[in-house]
């Protein structure tokens, strides 16, 4: 009977994720080969923060501007205007954040404390220009000692009203959050912070987890997915009735960390993994690796290859049940990317290291 049982463990752990849990042990199916995209002299942006169709949106360093909105022609970029003024007033916001959703044909816009929202109507050429046809949303206050994500990724819509949030209660064990628009947010507990073997408190799991994670939806189903910047991990799972199910990770070597003396911040070993930016469409999810494998590798170097050593050369490719179908180099690094809605290429930003001039990046995707 023990020998069954041992057998049986055997095959779980081999069958527990499509993926192996270490980059260097994946084969690499070739090298994507760039093409340099031309950018209008009035681009100023300094990494893409979302982009659809031909639509580009780039955070931009500008005193004024959150964005910079630009569109692809061809082989060049070209800047259709400034978007979302900075400052406290009516459509104003100090720092603002994007996400398209597809299912809705909106684009949403809100302000790192997330007290502020709007909904803004296809078609975004027009209408992100026309603030008469902007909506803002009444979003409820959290009760109590609560921490919204300050990642790039954070939120995805499941209906009109309603949001996944990686956001939490830092002294309860969970990692999303359900916000309904005038009405509440409600903790989902059934998604608690991976065990990762850890022992610490609920605000430093949220430092791991949820302040450089990425939150992903599936377009046109009730699927999502998580990953982070810091582990290997990729969580996938579904949403029914408001509850999380069929929750498994593929991927599942989670970030190495442990509580600083304090007990209040975050330490990451040396040789914790690093992760993933991510991007998704309605058949693939997009993993964008650094060169580097471990933290301390980054730290010992000060660049790659010329580039910014926190940019990022390797994408991995997989299905939404978490099988790997493709592992890429990309022939020159990039700092954000965005992937069209078909698939057919991903789009990168990054500097170019003989002048430090941004400049972008089109591979096409096999």
């Amino acid at each position: 009977m023990k020998s069954v049982v041992y057998l049986l463990l055997i095959v779980i752990t081999l069958g527990f994720g499509s993926c192996s849990n270490h980059r260097a042990d994946l084969q690499l199916d070739g090298t994507l080969e760039a093409e340099v995209v031309k950018l209008d002299t009035a681009i100023y942006g300094s990494s893409i923060r979302c982009g659809y169709k031909d639509l580009v949106f780039l955070w931009q360093k500008s005193p004024d501007w959150c964005f910079e909105v630009c569109q692809l022609k061809n082989d060049s970029l070209i800047k259709l205007g400034n978007f979302l003024s900075k400052g406290g007033g009516p459509f104003e916001m100090p720092r603002g954040n994007l996400y398209v959703s597809e299912d809705l044909q909106k684009l949403f816009v809100w302000s790192d404390n997330y007290m502020t929202m709007y909904s803004i109507p296809f078609p975004l050429k027009t209408n992100i220009f026309q603030q008469d046809t902007w909506t803002k949303l009444n979003v409820p206050s959290p009760e109590g000692e609560f921490f919204w994500s300050n990642s790039l990724s954070p939120i995805q819509v499941v209906d009109d009203s309603t949001f996944l949030v990686m956001a939490s209660n830092y002294k309860e064990n969970y990692f999303l959050s359900l916000v309904e628009e005038g009405n509440c947010i409600t903790p989902v507990y059934d998604l608690p912070y991976p065990e990762d073997g850890v022992s610490a408190a609920p605000t430093i799991r949220w430092s791991a987890y949820n302040n450089d994670g990425w939150f992903l939806k599936r377009p046109g189903y009730n699927k999502y997915a998580f990953t982070g910047e810091d582990g290997n991990y990729l969580g996938i799972f579904d949403w029914e009735d408001k509850k999380i199910c069929n929750l498994k990770y593929s991927l599942n070597e989670f970030p190495d960390y442990y509580a600083r003396p304090d007990g209040i911040n975050i330490k990451r070993n040396p040789n914790n993994q690093l992760g993933y930016m991510a991007r998704s469409t309605s058949k693939y999810i997009y993993l964008l690796a650094s060169p580097f494998e471990k933290r301390q590798e980054r730290v010992d170097n000060v660049s790659y290859k010329g580039y910014n050593r926190f940019s990022r050369n390797r994408i991995t490719i997989c299905t939404w049940e978490g099988e790997i179908v493709g592992n890429y180099l990309l022939e020159i690094p990039i700092n954000s990317f965005v992937v069209s809605e078909d698939d057919r290429f991903l789009i990168g930003y990054t500097e170019d290291p003989e002048t430090g001039d941004y400049m972008m990046v089109r591979y096409a995707l096999p």
